[in-house]
């Protein structure tokens, strides 16, 4: 589908064969579970994430919804208030005994 964007450059910075980065916003939603999209990892065909429960690490599915280039919403999979990775590397396995730093 063809898209038409009409620029208002009333300060006439813009001239013909500038080159611009835009962002399109097709959604947007309000009060939603979101995690940061460094934490959301795929595993078995599934998009995961690493929890924290009892101090170890287990990977949960996920079903996400809308995204952008910061955050991923989570639609089911995950809870309120529920300790994730924010970013797991490979290393990382699941039954991996963690502890939580506090972030200055």
């Amino acid at each position: 589908m063809p898209v038409t964007i009409e620029l208002q450059n009333g300060n006439g910075t813009l001239k013909p064969g500038y080159t611009v980065d835009i962002k399109i916003i097709t959604a947007h939603k309000k009060d939603v579970l979101t995690v940061p999209d460094s934490s959301v990892f795929d595993y078995n065909g599934e998009t995961c994430v690493l929890a924290v429960q009892n101090g170890e690490t287990i990977i949960k599915q996920l079903k996400t919804g809308l995204e952008n280039d910061q955050v991923i919403e989570v639609v089911k999979g995950l809870n309120g208030g529920e300790k994730i990775l924010v970013k797991p590397d490979n290393t990382i396995k699941e039954g991996m005994k963690v502890r939580e730093v506090e972030r200055k």
